[in-house]
């Protein structure tokens, strides 16, 4: 065997900025100029960037060096066109920047004249914004002094609104009394307007027994005379003697079957009573003609006449003549 010697191996490195078996030194490099940055109107932005040079000192500027709007009032318009400068806080304002007119209460009359602030809606206004008297009847009296609302049109009034009394044909009894209207001028007339005649009368007894139909709650004639149904009658000691109808309690009556001429008829009753507790209506073909109360008169037997009031017929004809207690 034969044994070789080892092998040997060199390793030469250079490490240099140039070829190796040459030196460059840093003095033999040129040097770079200094870079110099400029902000020339001194708004943040340099100048090879800002496209908007001189700025005005203090404006807000966005990336291009250019000034952003400004709203100094905050009314949504930029001064540079704000006509209106220190707007209110919460005006509302137009293109220019100046506040609209407010009218809160929506009655045609804006804030700033506006007299009578938070007119109810609907109300009809003055130039100062305040509400206008109201006459919902037309009356000629407004509602906040009408006491009387829904006035007929037409209706003389008084000063409460409430409709005069009216007495169309001048008799000195008012229409809503009077049965008997258009009364000739200078006529007397009654209680009821109508005329009283002063001559040529006719007079028609009613006598209380003699009645055509009744009704009555008892049964038999209590007072024992003159006729033998359930009316109770009795002789009476009233002038010119004869009967008259008694004992009697509420719901009873008696009609008469009579033949009347056209006029106008005057009623009255005689009537007795020992209490004031008693109460009748008389009435002509179901036409109350009057209701009277009886008060006591001295006894069963002491008469008084009693007058309810008047009719007028306007026809000849058979009536019937109904008498109605309402209260005995």
């Amino acid at each position: 065997m034969t044994i070789k010697p080892p092998l040997a191996i060199s390793l030469f490195l250079c490490f240099s900025l140039s070829s190796c078996g040459g030196g460059v030194s840093s003095e033999d490099v040129p040097s770079s100029p200094p870079i110099v940055v400029q902000d020339s109107d001194g708004d943040g932005v340099n100048d090879d960037l800002d496209t908007c040079a001189n700025t005005p000192a203090g404006d807000t500027v966005d990336a291009n060096g250019c000034s952003l709007p400004i709203d100094s009032d905050n009314d949504g318009v930029n001064d540079d066109i704000d006509q209106c400068a220190n707007t209110p806080a919460g005006d509302t304002v137009d293109a220019n920047g100046c506040s609209l007119p407010v009218d809160n209460d929506s009655d045609g009359v804006n804030d700033d004249l506006d007299q009578c602030a938070n007119t109810p809606a609907g109300d009809t206004v003055d130039a100062n914004g305040c509400s206008l008297p109201v006459d919902s009847d037309n009356d000629g009296v407004n509602d906040d002094l009408d006491q009387c609302a829904n006035t007929p049109a037409g209706d003389t009034v008084d000063a409460n609104g409430c409709s005069l009394p009216v007495d169309s044909d001048n008799d000195g009894v008012n229409d809503d009394v009077d049965i008997c209207p258009n009364t000739p001028a200078d006529k007397t007339v009654d209680a009821q307007g109508c005329e009283v005649q002063t001559g040529g009368n006719v007079s028609v007894l009613v006598q209380a027994e003699d009645y055509t139909n009744y009704y009555d709650t008892t049964p038999g004639n209590t007072g024992g005379a003159y006729r033998s149904d359930d009316v109770d009658i009795e002789v009476t000691t009233d002038n010119d003697g004869g009967h008259n109808v008694g004992f009697i309690v509420a719901n009873e009556f008696l009609e008469y079957s009579l033949d009347l001429p056209a006029g106008i008829y005057a009623i009255s009753a005689r009537i007795a009573s020992e209490v004031s507790s008693g109460e009748y209506s008389v009435s002509l073909n179901e036409q109350v003609v009057g209701t009277a109360s009886v008060s006591a008169t001295g006894g069963w037997q002491t008469f008084i006449t009693q007058t309810l009031g008047s009719i007028k017929l306007s026809s000849a004809a058979i009536y019937t003549l109904k008498v109605n207690a309402i209260a005995g």
